[in-house]
């Protein structure tokens, strides 16, 4: 239970027949405040503002908190226990018949918002005082989501497809986004009407938070449960997580600060947030962008801000646990291998505020099992759908790996903040030293698994070296709080101009240390090595446009003859290389929404060597293996399909496929004019 101590209320008795004023009945207040949580949404729906209901329902979850005494010291937890809650809602609205419709869905937030208010006697109250170093925080988050969106701002019509839809990673997450668009609800709860949608293999393995949060956003600013098209669902998908990636900046450049602690005041907590802000955002992380990396992005996000309320916890128990057990289900249901960090994490907390936690045993233990189940229902779901995890960890998958420099200097620094004369008496910094050395175990663990399996470290590997750097980048902020000025350095100046100079340089010095200040050479990239050059960044390589998929062109020509979203299942091969066949004819299934039922269609082969071939020459033994496959799926295949070509010879090879078994039932379309791979044409 949430608890805050108030002052007694006085009371006073009214004479014999003398009516009781309306603000003396509790029940009628609770009436009011229900009616309304009902009524406002409904009249913003009325007026087409569903979407503003959004950061209202956030502002007001944050005035019953009482975590914080400055304004993003609020809000951020705020976000992260409203995304939480949202994802719990998710069991709700999968059964109920209104999908993700915004009345009953902000009709049951302001509900369970009366509610909390009601049983904990709280008011509504925000703290408005900012930190100086908010606008740091803030412009930071901008310019984060603006060059994670700057390769897409300059290029016509569907060139924006050459970056948003890059990789299967990215496109197999906004199938799994539009289909919780589609049914309303979780995806591995509702198998029937999400399979004719959703690729087969998503259904028990991929966790759904993440893209149930932003489906619910969708609804909210599409005002309803029509999505509109695929494309357009496209476009507004990758501008949520673009805008993802700038959020996980913000609050692991604010987790940073937080756990720092006043301690670490002026400067240093200018250096603090400028130097997590521009290293997270310029520097190997961006690659995750490009990547399609989106679930595992906003995860980090929740456990940077999971991690600093453990560290730092409010002062009422109730709130704590609330605010952990909701950032835990964030965490796992947005990517479930992080549950490992923020099981560490929590098991750290409980060691470390032990008494804390017992003398109120009953709140403690009945919150910590209704929330660990709720956690646990991301990872139990799964297994029971026959999903192996102990195996998929051991998958391979393309990703830039983290540079063991990095890595060593983070450990360092991490270290250095925790391992101090104080680390017996501060619960703050003994979390801290339990996660990262508890993760740094985890990290080596699973490689030592993955190495006895395939005999190198996995795809996976790699995303636990991902959050082990981002907790120790966390951490290491608080080294500063050791760091002394000169003596002489309080008597040259003014207090107020000492502050504003010293914060000055504590920015300037970040940019020099993170290198991400601009040299004004142009970004060098190796593409077959998948590393930036001397002097570049890895976000500016981004934003040069030389990461890029190479199909926008023709799926430009595809949209403008009508042929991307007919609900026709279509194949693509327009294009020796057979990746990129796959991958068009992917963005196609999905596209029309009928990806379910063409996993293997998609999936079992690629055509590779037929487009471009001479007829009078045999086909190379892979060519023709890849034929060959080709029309044995085909021929099993229970759905027709249809061939889109602009190469002679594969319309001919095909059609005569087609011609000798009609009942395999695929058709060829000879187009000429269709564009081949190409990079994206820009305005």
């Amino acid at each position: 239970m949430l608890t805050e101590t108030r002052s007694p209320a006085r009371t006073t008795t009214a004479a014999k027949g003398t009516a009781t004023p309306p603000h003396r009945h509790p029940a009628v207040r609770v009436a009011v405040w229900l009616a309304a949580a009902w009524a406002i949404p409904a009249l913003a729906h009325l007026l087409g503002a569903d979407v503003v209901m959004l950061p209202v329902i956030w502002v007001a979850t944050a005035t019953l908190m009482r975590t914080g005494t400055r304004l993003l010291d609020r809000l951020i937890p705020a976000l992260g226990l409203t995304c939480g809650a949202v994802m719990l809602l998710g069991f709700l609205t999968t059964y109920w018949p209104w999908g993700l419709h915004p009345i009953p869905m902000s009709g049951t937030a302001f509900t369970i918002l009366v509610a909390v208010a009601v049983f904990t006697g709280r008011r509504p109250r925000l703290p408005l005082r900012p930190h100086g170093t908010d606008l740091v925080l803030a412009v930071g988050a901008v310019l984060t989501t603006y060059l994670a969106a700057a390769p897409t701002l300059a290029t016509t019509r569907l060139g924006w497809t050459a970056y948003a839809a890059i990789s299967g990673d990215r496109l197999r997450q906004f199938n799994l986004f539009d289909t919780i668009r589609a049914i309303g609800g979780y995806p591995a709860l509702n198998p029937e009407a999400a399979g004719p949608i959703l690729e087969s293999s998503m259904l028990p393995a991929y966790p759904p938070g993440m893209h149930y949060v932003l489906a619910t956003i969708d609804a909210y600013i599409t005002g309803g449960n029509n999505p509109g098209s695929a494309l357009d669902a496209l476009q507004r998908y990758h501008w949520y997580v673009t805008i993802g990636f700038g959020l996980m900046v913000l609050t692991t450049a604010w987790a940073a600060r937080w756990i720092a602690g006043p301690q670490a005041a002026g400067w240093k907590r200018a250096l603090i947030t400028s130097t997590v802000v521009l290293f997270v955002s310029t520097g190997i992380f961006s690659t995750m962008v490009w990547e399609g990396f989106d679930a595992q992005i906003v995860g980090l996000a929740f456990l940077a801000i999971l991690l600093a309320v453990l560290a730092r916890p409010p002062k009422h128990l109730g709130e704590h646990i609330v605010l952990a057990g909701t950032l835990t289900v964030a965490v796992t249901y947005s990517y479930t291998l992080y549950a490992a960090f923020a099981g560490i994490a929590i098991l750290a907390t409980v060691v470390t505020q032990w008494r804390r936690l017992k003398a109120r045993p009953v709140l403690t233990i009945a919150l910590g099992a209704f929330f660990g189940l709720a956690a646990s229902m991301q990872v139990l779901i799964p297994y029971i759908r026959g999903f192996d995890g102990a195996h998929h960890v051991n998958a391979t998958g393309f990703i830039v790996p983290m540079p063991k420099v990095i890595l060593y200097a983070c450990l360092a620094l991490a270290a250095v903040a925790v391992f101090t004369p104080n680390l017996r008496r501060s619960p703050r910094l003994q979390i801290l030293a339990a996660t990262s050395v508890g993760g740094l175990l985890f990290a080596i663990g699973l490689r030592a698994y993955n190495v006895a399996y395939i005999g190198t470290g996995s795809y996976y590997y790699e995303k636990v070296l991902q959050a082990l750097v981002l907790i120790l980048v966390i951490t290491a902020g608080a080294a500063l709080v050791h760091v002394r000025p000169p003596t002489w350095w309080r008597y040259a100046t003014s207090g107020r101009t000492r502050g504003l100079i010293a914060s000055t340089a504590a920015v300037a010095f970040a940019l020099f240390i993170t290198g991400a200040l601009p040299t004004g050479t142009p970004p060098a990239y190796n593409g077959a090595a998948h590393q930036p050059g001397p002097d570049t960044t890895w976000i500016s390589v981004w934003g040069s446009g030389q990461i890029h998929s190479s199909v926008s062109n023709t799926l430009e020509y595809l949209d403008e003859h009508g042929l991307t979203a007919d609900g026709v299942p279509t194949q693509v091969v327009f294009t020796p290389n057979g990746g990129n066949n796959q991958h068009l004819t992917l963005i196609l299934a999905m596209l029309n929404r009928n990806l379910g039922g063409l996993y293997r269609q998609v999936y079992g082969v690629e055509l590779d060597g037929l487009n471009g071939h001479d007829p009078a020459l045999p086909l190379s033994a892979e060519s023709q293996a890849s034929l060959d496959l080709y029309e044995l799926v085909v021929s099993e295949s229970t759905v027709p399909l249809r061939v889109l070509t602009n190469d002679a010879n594969t319309a001919a090879v095909l059609g005569e496929f087609a011609a000798t078994n009609p009942g395999a039932g695929l058709t060829v379309h000879y187009l000429p004019d269709m564009p081949g791979e190409g990079p994206p044409a820009h305005a």
